[in-house]
């Protein structure tokens, strides 16, 4: 609901904000939020494509956060006259259902549904992410009916899983 307050009071802004103000975008990582401009785009600049990025569909572009991080977005009309300037900051879901457990000064997350499985969290250990992000890739070469060997090693026990690794 809160998010559907804020894209109603973006909407508005997007025909009174005066061309040099940016308005504040406030996404989660791996989320996407709908915009809807009462012109077609014709041009979006984003100042970091490693933060956000956009896909469009019409008069709706649909803002995905891809890094933790901040950065900007201008949008064109079809004639170069600007339709909205957004300041955009994508933050960590707040979400109750992440877990993160630090361990050495490093971090291994999961996300508890309401058993805990491990995820690929940018900030996460390296070894964790990739071991992790291997084994989500074997998966879904396995689903496409593809056969994908792939050495993963194995994550760190979750911390629903005992000292021993059973649970």
């Amino acid at each position: 609901m809160k998010n559907r307050l804020r894209l109603a009071a973006a909407l508005m802004i997007l025909t009174a904000v005066p061309a040099g103000a940016a308005e504040e975008l406030v996404l989660n990582i791996d989320r996407s939020q709908l915009l809807n401009v009462t012109t077609p785009p014709g041009a979006i600049v984003i100042g970091d494509p490693f933060v956000v990025d956009v896909t469009v569909q019409g008069q709706q572009i649909f803002v995905h956060g891809r890094a933790y991080g901040e950065t900007d977005m201008v949008i064109l009309d079809t004639q170069g006259n600007q339709i909205a300037n957004f300041e955009v900051l994508v933050k960590e879901s707040s979400s109750n259902h992440t877990l993160s457990v630090y361990k050495a000064g490093k971090r291994y997350s999961s996300l508890c549904l309401p058993d805990c499985q491990s995820v690929v969290r940018v900030g996460d250990d390296p070894g964790y992410m990739g071991a992790t992000a291997g084994s989500l890739m074997q998966k879904q070469g396995l689903a496409q009916g593809r056969s994908m060997p792939v050495a993963v090693s194995a994550p760190p026990p979750t911390p629903t899983e005992g000292a021993n690794g059973s649970q």
